[in-house]
């Protein structure tokens, strides 16, 4: 019986510890996100490079992803231990971590989306529509494209 008390002990201090390593990734990478926003807005205002910029651009998009990552590991291993879906959705803890997540989420994609509304930091690329002749089967009479005989 200690067996069981011993192993499950184990269990919890091992699952508190990953939740202590997860909460201070999230943590440092969405400070050090703060203070990278901090450096673009200040790169803006003098004027800096394209490359300066996308530097920042780009180490901002990798401390967000990290932050994912933390709470996405956290949130699953939360909802998991809460009883899975139905159960854990009224856990106040998984309810933190999953708003944690949709947060860097929503952060991450207002960034990129800023990001591609910078200037000169990222080139769009033209595209040509495909034609048609690339898909198949054709239909008699749809195909506009014009065959030359010679």
């Amino acid at each position: 019986m200690s067996l069981g008390v011993l192993t499950r002990s184990a269990v919890r201090k091992q699952s508190r510890a990953a939740s202590q390593e997860a909460t201070a990734r999230y943590e440092s990478a969405m400070y050090t996100v703060s203070i990278l926003g901090d450096r673009l807005v200040s790169a803006r205002a003098r004027g800096a490079s394209v490359g300066e910029r996308r530097l920042l651009h780009t180490r901002i998009d990798d401390e967000l992803a990290r932050a994912i990552d933390a709470c996405a590991m956290l949130h699953r291993r939360l909802l998991a231990a809460a009883g899975g879906v139905h159960h854990g959705e009224t856990d106040p803890e998984v309810q933190l971590w999953k708003r944690r997540l949709n947060t860097a989420l929503t952060v991450r994609s207002q960034h990129q989306l800023a990001e591609f509304d910078d200037e000169g930091v990222l080139t769009p690329t033209t595209m040509r529509p495909p034609s048609r002749a690339a898909y198949g089967p054709h239909q008699a009479g749809l195909d506009f494209e014009m065959a030359v005989e010679t």
